[in-house]
């Protein structure tokens, strides 16, 4: 019964939209593909922290991170938006990478990025769904709106 469920595609209203420092998961898991695990092995700030604070790890725990599916750019196509929690979560801010599926693996198309929210907005930019990354600090809230341009999340200037 569980494998069915997992192949059928979520319905919009059921994907989650806000994803926040403030919560420690995701509301709907899904796990982690290898090629996924490999992709953030190699980002830089996992892999300083994996340095920094494994002591007998031979491989990333996959309790570093919650992975919920999304359907960015249609029903078809099943992203994974990645939190990291755990030992790499910060105080007030945690870091966000987004995964579009392709034949042979998975792209990473946002990139590592600190915030204390991730929205996804219902507006579109070249198919996809634009993103908000949102930051607080003690005097000063900013909104970081990412469109994305064909094969990434650049983010665009802080407003």
């Amino acid at each position: 019964m569980l494998a069915a469920q997992e192949n059928q595609p979520l319905r919009p209203e059921s994907e989650q939209r806000h994803f926040s420092a403030e919560d420690a998961k995701v509301k709907r898991p899904v796990r982690l593909p290898p090629a996924v695990a490999a992709l953030l092995a190699k980002d830089l700030y996992v892999g300083g922290m994996f340095l920094l604070l494994r002591s007998d790890l031979e491989q990333l725990p996959e309790k570093w991170f919650q992975a919920s599916e999304f359907h960015l750019a249609g029903p078809e196509e099943r992203d994974l938006i990645v939190m990291g929690v755990g030992q790499i979560r910060g105080t007030n801010a945690v870091m966000f990478w987004i995964f579009r599926p392709r034949d042979d693996g998975y792209d990473v198309i946002l990139d590592g990025t600190p915030a204390h929210d991730l929205v996804v907005d219902v507006s579109r930019t070249k198919g996809y769904r634009d993103i908000e990354l949102i930051s607080a600090t003690r005097v000063a809230v900013s909104v970081e709106h990412c469109r994305f341009d064909g094969d990434a999340y650049p983010a665009s200037t802080l407003r």
